[in-house]
C-alpha cells in the first residue's frame, strides 16, 4: 500500500469504517512508514480538537428537536418486525443511516475533510512560499492581486500587528504578497519573530462558519489553536467569509502571543469590513 493511498483512507481508517483486511494493511504500512504515521496522528488530533471545540460551542450543539426526532425514529425502527432476508435487513439499516445523514450528521465527515484540506494547503503554502521559495507561480503584489481577484488581498497593504514588541522581542513584517497553492489563493504576510519565519495567510471561504468553531458575530475574531500540522504550530481566526492562519515553528505560547497581536487588525478584514 502506497503513501498516497494511506492519505486517501485516513478519515475512513480513523472512523473504523474500513474492512478488516484494509485496516490491517494500513496498520502494517504505518508500522514501517514514520511519515504516514505522523500524518495519521495529525488527522487524529485534528478530529479530536474539532470535536472538542464543537462540543464546547453552543451554536454547534445538537438541536433538541433533532435529538427528539432521532430518538423517535430509532424507537419506531426498533418496534418494526425484523426483516426475514439479509437484503431487507441491509435496506433497513441503510434507511436509518440515510435518515441520520439527512437530519444533519452527514456534514461532520465532509466538514472534517474540508478543514483538513484547507489547513494542509495553508501549511504547505507556508513551507514552500515562505521557507523554501518553491513557488508554483510567482507571488503577486497585494495591490495587483486586489485588482485581479476577489477576496481580502487589497486590505493587506497596510495591516500591522497591534504591537510589534512582544515578550520575546520584535515582531517584524518582512514581506506582503498574494500567492496560490493547490488552487487556493492566499493573501500572505511573512513575519519574523525570535529568529523564526511566521506566515499570516488569509483566504476567502464562505463555508468557514460551518466547520471552524467560533462566533463570527463577535467584535473581534478569537484565535483558535489547531493541532500541530506537519510539525507546525497553527492558530486560526475566522470571519463569516474569510479565514486566517498563523503558521510557524514557534513554541505554542509564542505562536499564541503573535496571534493575539493580530486579533484587532484582522477583525475588520475577516468580517469583510
Amino acid at each position: 500500500m502506497v503513501c498516497l493511498k494511506i492519505q486517501e483512507l485516513a478519515d475512513a481508517f480513523l472512523g473504523d469504517e474500513l474492512p478488516v483486511e484494509t485496516t490491517q494493511a494500513v496498520m502494517a504500512h504505518l508500522e514501517r512508514c514514520p511519515a504516514c504515521e505522523a500524518e495519521i496522528d495529525g488527522v487524529r488530533r485534528l478530529r479530536a480538537a474539532t470535536r472538542s471545540a464543537f462540543e464546547r460551542t453552543r451554536e454547534y450543539r445538537i438541536d433538541p428537536a433533532f435529538a427528539a426526532a432521532l430518538s423517535s425514529h430509532l424507537h419506531r425502527v426498533a418496534r418494526e418486525p425484523v426483516p426475514r432476508t439479509p437484503k431487507r435487513a441491509w435496506l433497513a439499516i441503510a434507511a436509518t443511516i440515510l435518515f441520520l445523514v439527512g437530519a444533519g450528521w452527514g456534514w461532520r465527515a465532509s466538514s472534517s475533510a474540508s478543514l483538513s484540506s484547507l489547513l494542509h494547503a495553508a501549511v504547505d503554502d507556508h513551507r514552500f512560499c515562505a521557507l523554501t521559495y518553491k513557488f508554483a507561480e510567482r507571488p503577486l503584489p497585494v495591490e495587483e492581486a486586489a485588482g485581479r481577484y476577489d477576496g481580502p488581498n487589497g486590505l493587506f497593504e497596510r495591516v500591522e500587528p497591534s504591537t510589534t514588541t512582544l515578550s520575546g522581542g520584535r515582531l517584524l513584517v518582512v514581506e506582503r504578497h498574494s500567492c496560490e497553492y493547490d488552487g487556493r489563493r492566499f493573501a500572505h504576510v511573512i513575519l519574523r519573530y525570535k529568529h523564526e519565519t511566521v506566515s499570516l495567510l488569509v483566504t476567502s471561504d464562505a463555508e468557514t462558519h460551518r466547520w471552524l468553531p467560533g462566533d463570527s458575530s463577535r467584535e473581534h475574531a478569537m484565535p483558535l489553536a489547531l493541532p500541530v500540522t506537519d510539525g507546525f504550530e497553527v492558530t486560526s481566526l475566522r470571519g463569516p467569509r474569510n479565514v486566517a492562519f498563523l503558521i510557524s515553528s514557534l513554541a505554542h505560547v509564542d505562536a499564541q502571543e503573535v496571534a493575539e497581536a493580530f486579533v484587532k487588525p484582522l477583525s475588520k478584514i475577516l468580517t469583510g469590513g
